[in-house]
């Protein structure tokens, strides 16, 4: 008759291999993503597409720059990329020339996470960016209500406060062209309208 420890000692090396089964399952799954040319290790955590935006209220980053709110993104008629990032965050400090490069091609709107309204500032200026709106979130609250696990996390938004596209880490061309230019085109709010960023959109040399 089979003793309790033996049962012990059964299900001990039945769980090693239960783990090696469902990590060769999820190998299996991210090789045959690869494959098909789709996987996108950023997109996780992304969250689900045409979801609209949580509420949230803000208080401005700076006096020359309107702060935005939930409602301001669900009357906006045109996409907008909301960003968040953070002065002491060394890829967001890498993310900024990309932005830079992209923000004569949609709008962006940025919250400051997490960091001092004076840094956040100094940040942005010396940036060079032209964030149409800024907020800033010291204790990440607003992050919080985003969901958002770090900086820079980004969002585009589409009119009526729709988020279709979300990614951890920093942007920069590849990005615009593969995710976030597409997933505008192929919504139906801005199909053959005005709204729709330039599809010849690319980098200056540096």
């Amino acid at each position: 008759m089979k003793t309790a420890s033996s049962f012990g000692s059964f299900f001990g090396r039945l769980l090693p291999l239960t783990g090696m089964l469902l990590l060769a399952v999820i190998l299996w799954m991210i090789l045959g993503a690869l494959k098909n040319g789709h996987y996108d290790p950023r997109a996780v955590a992304a969250t689900s597409p045409l979801r609209t935006v949580p509420n949230f209220e803000a208080l401005p980053l700076s006096t020359d720059k309107k702060l935005f709110n939930s409602q301001d993104l669900k009357n906006e008629k045109k996409p907008v990329l909301v960003v968040f990032f953070s002065s002491w965050c060394v890829p967001c400090i890498a993310e900024m020339p990309n932005l830079k490069k992209l923000e004569n091609n949609i709008a962006l709107w940025g919250i400051d996470y997490t960091d001092s309204p004076a840094k956040g500032r100094k940040f942005v200026e010396k940036s060079g960016i032209s964030f149409e709106r800024l907020n800033q979130d010291p204790e990440g609250e607003i992050g919080a209500t985003w969901g958002i696990t770090g900086v820079p996390e980004s969002f585009l938004i589409m009119p009526n406060g729709k988020i279709a596209w979300h990614a951890n880490g920093p942007l920069d061309l590849e990005d615009f062209q593969l995710h976030i230019l597409p997933t505008i085109q192929n919504q139906k709010e801005v199909q053959g309208s005005s709204l729709v960023p330039n599809k010849t959109a690319s980098f200056p040399a540096p």
